[in-house]
């Protein structure tokens, strides 16, 4: 919990422009672009993985009550290395 708090103390913020489209016509509007920028050091996995988890929930309960989200998340990150396999993966793709 720590960690996500300073996570979250050291985001950045940008603003960005996106288009956004109705049936009759095409018009413009500012949507902030909120830049979390972690990438100054190496963080666990477990604790970048939370943090995304926690993004996506975010945005689905904010989905559940509007068309649209009322702005634009990225999350740059660096995390330790981790090792992974795909789906189909089994130990036996592991060289030890």
């Amino acid at each position: 919990a720590g960690a996500l708090r300073a996570l979250e103390r050291d985001a950045g913020h940008l603003a960005s422009t996106s288009s956004s489209s109705s049936s009759s016509s095409s018009r413009r509007r500012e949507v902030p672009c909120v830049l979390m920028d972690r990438s100054d050091r190496a963080l666990p996995y477990e604790v970048v993985w939370e943090e995304q988890k926690r993004l996506v929930e975010s945005k689905c309960r904010e989905l559940d009550r509007a068309d649209r989200c009322a702005r634009q998340d990225v999350l740059l990150v660096q995390h330790e290395p981790v090792y992974t396999l795909g789906a189909g993966s089994t130990a036996e793709n592991l060289l030890l």
